[in-house]
């Protein structure tokens, strides 16, 4: 007595079923190739003309507790460095988006704040999170790969 395959759906023997299904999820992934996920736009960059904004979150001018005091810093396309002298010596922080480090002694919705160096007070700590959260909605990441594809696609736009 042969064993006939016992139907799983709509009289598709198990077999063609599953081939169905792969052959469906094949499709579905091979369309999903074209969705930007956030990995495909590159790393986020600081555009110029934002000094003011970061000179706000960075807490230029601010008296921050325990003595220290914010004496200067840099911004370099992927990361904004502070220094701060404080009593102790002095402390370097860097804010980055979360996405570029897992090393964050803390973050913020736009930034995680990393220790260059030094031994920053805890308080100094806590008062540049609050300027950093006070500042950051004015400050806005650029993701330059996914700029230039859209200028790319435009090109080919208006080649046609």
């Amino acid at each position: 007595m042969q064993r006939r395959p016992v139907p799983l759906a709509s009289g598709f023997p198990g077999s063609m079923l599953r081939t169905a299904i792969w052959l469906l999820s094949v499709a579905i992934l091979s369309c999903l190739g074209g969705v930007v996920r956030a990995g495909d736009l590159g790393d986020p960059a600081i555009s110029p003309g934002q000094e003011e904004t970061i000179a706000r979150i960075v807490g230029r001018g601010m008296e921050f507790p325990d003595g220290c005091r914010f004496v200067g810093g840099e911004v370099d396309h992927l990361v904004i460095v502070a220094r701060y002298d404080c009593p102790g010596g002095e402390v370097v922080f860097e804010l980055v988006h979360p996405s570029q480090t897992d090393e964050a002694v803390a973050q913020t919705e736009q930034f995680a704040l990393t220790i260059r160096s030094g031994t920053p007070p805890s308080s100094l700590q806590s008062a540049l999170l609050a300027a950093i959260r006070e500042g950051e909605g004015d400050f806005e990441w650029s993701w330059p790969a996914a700029d230039d594809d859209l200028l790319e696609d435009t090109d080919a736009v208006e080649d046609e």
